[in-house]
């Protein structure tokens, strides 16, 4: 699924958020988001291009919970258990099990939340 979700990235980093719902089965990224949160989804999709987020030693960073849960909206995915895999003084990891909403295929991402976002 990472791949799935690799080109998923890849096309919203290439197009306008416009272009791309247009396009998306769901609509997606929805229409009411702001500027930040366009700006979470494009450094979300910026990482998961990098292949960030599949283990623990290089997760997905900066986009804080709220980020990372729309840019799982943005694929299609709902999280289906949140579960923190480690903490530290700077902040936590947390460990995203996902499902995709159609499929019902499973994802496992890895997400570093900093203290105080």
């Amino acid at each position: 699924m990472y791949g799935y979700i690799s080109e998923k990235a890849r096309i919203f980093l290439k197009v306008k958020p416009e272009i791309y719902r247009k396009q998306d089965a769901f609509g997606m990224p929805d229409v009411d988001l702001t500027e930040e949160e366009l700006d979470l989804l494009k450094s979300g999709c910026k990482q998961i291009v990098e292949g960030k987020g599949q283990t623990p030693d290089n997760p997905l960073t900066d986009i804080g919970i709220h980020g990372f849960t729309i840019l799982m909206e943005l694929f299609h995915f709902e999280k289906c258990m949140q579960s923190i895999y480690k903490s530290t003084n700077e902040g936590f990891l947390d460990k995203m099990e996902c499902v995709h909403v159609v499929t019902g295929q499973e994802l496992v991402l890895y997400n570093f939340v900093k203290k105080g976002s």
